[in-house]
């Protein structure tokens, strides 16, 4: 990441219930190494009519 060498888990948490959907991804608290340790941040997907997928990530290090 930005030249950063390293590595970090994400957790990622999907539910529907009665047609609504919801979705959280999240790096692991503590989980980053090397470089990255301290990254803090969340993730979103967006799925665009033609199936296709795009992602933000929002972090802080």
């Amino acid at each position: 990441m930005h030249g950063r060498r390293g590595s970090f888990v994400v957790q990622h948490n999907a539910v529907s219930v009665r047609g609504e959907q919801s979705l959280t991804i999240a790096v692991v608290p503590d989980s980053a190494t090397g470089e990255l340790r301290g990254l803090r941040g969340t993730m979103g997907i967006t799925v665009a009519p033609d199936g296709s997928h795009s992602y933000t990530f929002d972090y802080t290090l």
